[in-house]
């Protein structure tokens, strides 16, 4: 009997574990095309360290299908709208733009926000929604980073791993 919960458990934390948790290789930039359109809402952005890479999750609530995202290496940050210069820290900045992103239900998230980085991410800088599209700059230790981008379900997450 243990051992088959044990078996059960195995199976039901396995199918939870949906992101890879290998290193990154893939280079920048990466990019998808949305399937909706101003639907999704953020609810959370994290940020943990993993074996070899760092990652940022962004949560959302609301939507369906795919979200869209461009994901790259910017060496001139700047805010959508005014065009203004953005500090982040690191050494690369890698600008995540996911679209499909409601301003009107993005509660909490509205507004810009830094939040720590941690293991070869020194902050994220979540910078708003305009347009439809949600910026983000993330500052990592590395000169070239390979990533990683993934949407996960239950609830609707969009991953983006960073190799150290």
């Amino acid at each position: 009997m243990r051992a088959a919960l044990a078996v059960i458990a195995v199976l039901v934390l396995g199918a939870c574990t949906a992101a890879d948790d290998s290193v990154p290789t893939q280079p920048l930039p990466q990019r998808r095309d949305a399937g909706v359109v101003e639907q999704y809402a953020i609810s959370d952005i994290r940020v943990g360290t993993h074996t070899g890479f760092d990652r940022v999750v962004f949560e959302f609530t609301g939507g369906s299908g795919p979200l869209g995202y461009l994901v790259r290496v910017d060496d001139d940050p700047r805010d959508d709208g005014s065009g203004l210069p953005v500090r982040v820290a690191g050494r690369t900045v890698v600008a995540v733009v996911i679209t499909g992103v409601s301003n009107e239900q993005t509660r909490g998230y509205g507004a810009r926000k830094v939040i720590a980085g941690t293991g070869g991410i020194a902050e994220v800088s979540y910078r708003g929604v305009f347009e439809g599209q949600a910026g983000v700059f993330v500052g990592v230790d590395a000169v070239d980073p390979a990533v990683r981008v993934e949407q996960l379900a239950g609830p609707t997450r969009l991953v983006v791993d960073v190799a150290r």
